[in-house]
C-alpha cells in the first residue's frame, strides 16, 4: 500500500470522528432545549441518507455541519464568544455558511437565547407527549 493511500483513509476516518462530533453536540444541543427525548436526535441524525453518506466522504460538509452543531451548543451553554469562533471555523470551510450570518447574529445578540430558554419550557411543557 502506498504512504498516500493511508493519508486517504486518515482523512475518511477524520470524516467520520466528526461526524460523529456533529451528532452529539446535535444530542447536547436537543439536551439543552430540555426536549424529554434528547437521545433520539443521534439516531435522527443519522437516519437521512445525505448525513450518512457524507459521513464517509472527505467533502468539508461535514466539517460544517461539526462546526454549526458545536456552535449552537456552545450558544446554548451560554458561551458566546466560543460560539462565534466556532461559527466562524464554519464561515472558512464552507463559504456558502455567510448567507448563516445574520441569523447567527441575531442569535448571538441574546435575544434568541432568552427566546430559546421560554420556548423551551413550552415546548417540555406543552407540546411533548408524556
Amino acid at each position: 500500500m502506498l504512504p498516500a493511500q493511508f493519508g486517504w483513509w486518515a482523512c475518511r476516518l477524520s470524516s467520520v470522528g466528526l461526524s460523529g462530533l456533529a451528532a452529539w453536540a446535535t444530542f447536547r444541543v436537543a439536551q439543552g432545549l430540555g426536549l424529554r427525548r434528547a437521545h433520539w436526535a443521534v439516531p435522527l441524525v443519522y437516519a437521512q441518507p445525505l448525513f450518512l453518506h457524507l459521513s464517509t466522504t472527505t467533502l468539508t460538509e461535514t466539517p460544517t455541519a461539526a462546526y454549526l452543531a458545536l456552535a449552537t451548543w456552545a450558544l446554548l451553554a451560554g458561551r458566546r464568544c466560543l460560539s462565534a469562533a466556532t461559527f466562524s471555523l464554519a464561515l472558512v470551510t464552507r463559504h456558502e455558511a455567510i448567507v448563516l450570518l445574520p441569523v447567527w447574529a441575531w442569535a448571538v445578540s441574546g435575544w434568541a437565547v432568552s427566546g430559546w430558554a421560554a420556548s423551551r419550557d413550552a415546548v417540555s411543557r406543552d407540546t411533548l407527549p408524556p
